[in-house]
């Protein structure tokens, strides 16, 4: 396992792992004593992920810049329904 700031002092950390019989997966986390208003601009990051796939049409991931943050919005087509973002997590700090 391993942790690296993204940016020195920045409170955001990618941090890999590995579960029993799996390979390293990396993941993204952030210190919430820091950054209380994280979950409101994640939540405004999935809007404008969602905004840009029904103006484009293209799925997947897509970074999304909020709050002075970057986030990468995955966004899925529904065959049902409306689509949908399954996860959205902060990349690091836009400069």
């Amino acid at each position: 396992m391993s942790k690296q700031e993204t940016s020195p002092g920045s409170g955001i950390w990618e941090v890999t792992y590995q579960l029993p019989g799996g390979k390293p997966q990396p993941k993204t986390v952030y210190d919430p004593a820091k950054y209380p208003s994280m979950p409101l601009f994640a939540e405004a990051a999935a809007q404008k992920g969602l905004m840009d796939y029904q103006m484009n049409g293209v799925q997947g991931a897509r970074l999304v810049d909020v709050g002075g943050f970057r986030f990468e919005v995955v966004v899925n087509p529904s065959k049902s329904g409306p689509p949908n973002v399954p996860t959205v997590y902060p990349k690091g700090i836009v400069k």
